[in-house]
């Protein structure tokens, strides 16, 4: 088994992953709860040790979603702007040490981008997509069954793109960023500006036309819109806690989408597959990649259970 961690700014979500997806001792804490304060890179050790203890057993290997820029070799953490203390740090080294197993880490919409291909049983042939609105603008490339990270393992921060003729400052020290204007953060400005009277998940039930709300529709729509015409996918994810909200107008996106992207192809052509959401999709998505990792073999059939990475 593969102990599969989805670490998010507001919850911890584990479990033990086999070889199959199945998962054990699925739990789900506060991230507040258990990294506060100082030293975090040493309280998630030690997190991840009374896991395995409490299990007591030894998975094949850790693997660490995070909301995080990650280098390459899937070790080192650059930033984690929604959790202090995750920045310029060897965590994979940091929880090794405690913990004497291999240990991964990776951008949480990667693991995710893995859940979701491995759900809807699609090809790994070609460019699929990711584009994931939640907190933030998550997106994920996979090419050929890989996920694509580049030179220094940062690929696919589309939602720090910058915005024409936009100033604001973005947590990542840029300004303008397209996140800024197409994600929850921004969502929940236009909830406290507009729309304050009524419940935050009923904001798309009868005002999918007021001109702020197709503001933010339109700019969702450019960014994936944009990263659509480079590439050509064969297919594009859509998902993340804005998207699965309570009458979100998906066709109104999906036009808004295909008006931005160039004609006849790919806009022509567009395939869009919504992701499900549940608690447990960057967990197995992490144990997934463990295997990936690791390039455990399946003894009776002689075949990899799931293809292992390039370095």
């Amino acid at each position: 088994m593969v102990l599969g961690m989805d670490i998010g700014g507001t919850y911890i979500r584990s479990a033990f992953v086999d070889a199959k997806h199945k998962l054990e001792e699925f739990r789900i804490d506060k991230t507040a709860e258990v990294l506060s304060g100082d030293n975090i890179p040493d309280k998630l050790a030690e997190y991840t040790a009374n896991l395995l203890n409490a299990k007591k057993m030894s998975p094949l290997a850790i693997v660490m979603g995070l909301p995080s820029t990650v280098d390459r070799d899937n070790r080192f953490v650059y930033s984690t702007p929604n959790i202090q203390g995750l920045n310029n740090i060897d965590i994979a080294a940091c929880v090794e040490k405690v913990c004497t197993i291999p240990v991964y880490v990776n951008r949480d919409v990667n693991l995710i981008l893995l859940y979701d291909i491995y759900d809807n049983n699609l090809k790994n042939e070609g460019f699929i997509l990711g584009f994931y609105i939640g907190t933030g603008f998550g997106n994920a490339i996979s090419l050929n069954g890989r996920i694509v990270v580049g030179k220094h393992g940062v690929s696919g921060e589309l939602g720090h793109i910058p915005m024409l003729g936009k100033k604001d400052p973005c947590g990542c020290g840029s300004l303008g960023c397209l996140e800024l204007y197409a994600s929850g953060k921004r969502l929940a400005e236009i909830h406290d500006t507009h729309f304050n009277g009524m419940p935050f998940d009923s904001i798309f039930e009868n005002n999918s036309e007021h001109p702020v709300v197709t503001e933010f529709i339109e700019n969702i729509a450019m960014g994936i819109a944009s990263e659509i015409t480079i590439l050509d996918p064969d297919e594009v994810i859509l998902g993340g806690g804005v998207v699965v909200q309570k009458s979100f107008p998906r066709k109104k996106l999906e036009a808004a989408i295909r008006n931005y992207t160039r004609k006849p192809y790919p806009a022509d052509n567009l395939h869009f597959i919504y992701s499900k959401e549940s608690n447990k999709n960057g967990v197995i998505g992490a144990g997934i990649f463990g295997f990936q990792k690791i390039g455990l073999k399946d003894t009776k059939k002689g075949a990899a259970i799931a293809a292992p990475l390039p370095d």
